[in-house]
Formats: structure tokens, sequence, C-alpha cells
């Protein structure tokens, strides 16, 4: 129910790849993608400037505290349930972030980052394929975890969720070894 906003020049990317896991693990999908989108941007931003880039569960990219990037994963299941079809959208903000959002948001040009579309599509395609490798269809999930773990905020920072009965304020602890989120409120 969410209106995607992109301006020109910001990144709007789709892939869709079968999985031979299942469909139960199709969360992982959103770690794995967050990783990879890590990755690419890290590539472009200056190794001496830290700018603050990490990882929000499941699917946020985050400079600081504001939104950089994010990614949906929407998949399906194919014949007998050992499997399924997913299709991983990516969203990055280059040279200007939405200012509606109920969160902050920021670009890569705010943060300093000199890079196109072009670039960061190429460096996403390549981390994506790498990290999906190590992923192997789930087999691979602690790897996943534990890359991703290194690139999110540090325990015990406090966080905001939403769950069945509206929003609850915690601190985060980590990844459970199946992906979800661990925290303590």
């Amino acid at each position: 129910g969410r209106t995607w906003v992109s301006a020109d020049g910001n990144l709007h990317a789709s892939v869709a790849i079968a999985v031979r896991a299942p469909m139960a693990l199709a969360g992982q999908l959103a770690l794995v993608s967050a990783v990879a989108l890590y990755e690419a941007v890290r590539a472009v931003t200056q190794p001496a400037k830290n700018v603050g880039l990490r990882l929000k569960w499941p699917n946020d990219l985050l400079i600081g505290r504001a939104k950089a990037g994010g990614i949906l994963v929407e998949s399906t299941t194919a014949g007998d349930g050992s499997s399924f079809v997913a299709v991983i959208g990516f969203g990055l903000n280059i040279v200007a972030a939405p200012d509606h959002l109920d969160c902050a948001a920021i670009s890569l040009r705010e943060a300093g980052a000199d890079a196109t579309t072009d670039v960061l599509l190429q460096n996403l395609a390549t981390a994506l394929d790498l990290w999906l490798e190590r992923w192997d269809d789930a087999r691979g999930f602690e790897v996943i975890r534990g890359a991703w773990m290194e690139r999110a905020g540090p325990p015990g920072e406090p966080i905001v969720f939403n769950s069945g009965q509206g929003q609850v304020h915690g601190t985060y602890q980590g990844l459970s070894e199946t992906g979800g989120l661990v925290a303590e409120v």
C-alpha cells in the first residue's frame, strides 16, 4: 500500500531470482540484499571519510540516522514449496532524498559521495551476485547474519519497531539464527 517515489538520478531497480529453499526463508533475502547494497555504496564512499554507513533491520541503508536506501522483497512459491521466486526491489537516494517520509532521509550526494546510477547499479549487481552465492539458498545464512550484524548499529542502541499492537520501544540486540530481530523491550 505504499507509494514508491524516486527523483531522477536516484537508483530504483529490481531483480527476479529463483531460489531453491523453503518459502519460510524468503525473509532472509532482505538481509542478503541489504549487505549487497551496503557494499555497493561503500565502494563509492571515500574509505577515509566516515559517512556513518550502516544497516537497519531488516532492509534499510542508513547514513547516520537518516535513510539513504531500502529494499523490498516480494516472493511467491513455485511448485511443491521447496523453492520460490523472489523479486528484490532496491531504492537508493543518490542525488536527492524524499522530504515526505516519516523518518529522516539523506542522499549520497548530501553525504559527500559522488556516484552515478550506472556505477552504483554495476556495484550492486556484482555485490548481489557475491552475497547470493554466499547465502547459497539459505545454507550459508550464518555468514550473511554475521556480515549483516557487522554493518548494523551497535547492540544496545534504542530502536522503535511496529508490532501487531502498535509501536514498541526497545534496544537492538542483534539477529536471531534465522534473521529475526532480537530486541530487549
